[in-house]
């Protein structure tokens, strides 16, 4: 019953909410919950008529970052100035690199391995402007089980997450308002993912005409 709901949520997020590069100047800590559902995606990958991955991906973007700190803040009941300096460890992280929140299952435990050497898995971040960025840094994600279910959620015993940090390709803003969608694909001998689940696709009108 488990798994027929999951694959009927996977199957309903194919259809993905339009999203705004650019930082949102202000949430409240009860926001938090939709923005998370606007940058996150899902995908899943089949190997021999079975689950090879179960993926949920976080975009962390300006403006996903942005409602982090007010949920975070909110949650741990930070000062003023507490806020502020994780505000600000967020936006330089934002402007190093481009980062995702990896949730991932899949049919056998040595198969939830996205950094080490032996790992089944090449993750390449691609968009629109023909940019393929390969070789993310991948860390196991150092939060707390009850950390990551409140932020990143679902969160169950056989899930592992992880962090995937891409260096930006030149200077400057990336992605940016010139941007019509960004995408990462999960591909190695056991699958890949489509090309429609793990995308982000912008709403400024100014990269929409291009």
């Amino acid at each position: 019953m488990k798994r027929a709901l999951l694959l009927l949520t996977l199957s309903a997020c194919t259809s993905h909410p339009a999203v705004n590069f650019a930082a949102a100047d202000h949430y409240l800590p009860e926001e938090y919950d939709r923005v998370y559902q606007r940058w996150t995606r899902h995908a899943h990958v089949t190997h021999d008529f079975d689950t090879a991955l179960d993926a949920s991906v976080t975009l962390l973007s300006q403006d996903f970052r942005t409602a982090y700190v007010a949920r975070v803040a909110a949650s741990r009941q930070l000062s003023a100035d507490e806020t502020v300096r994780l505000a600000r460890e967020q936006q330089d992280e934002a402007a190093q690199a481009v980062e995702f929140f990896l949730n991932a299952q899949t049919g056998r435990w040595d198969w939830n391995d996205f950094s080490s050497v032996r790992s089944l898995w090449t993750l390449t971040l691609v968009d629109d402007q023909g940019h393929e960025l390969a070789q993310p840094n991948i860390q196991p994600s150092l939060l707390k089980s009850e950390a990551r279910a409140e932020l990143f959620p679902p969160v169950t015993p056989f899930t592992r997450s992880w962090r995937v940090r891409f260096k930006k390709p030149g200077e400057g803003p990336f992605p940016n308002t010139t941007t019509r969608w960004i995408g990462l694909r999960i591909a190695g001998p056991l699958g890949q993912t489509s090309s429609d689940e793990l995308i982000w696709k912008s709403s400024n009108a100014s990269a929409a005409v291009r």
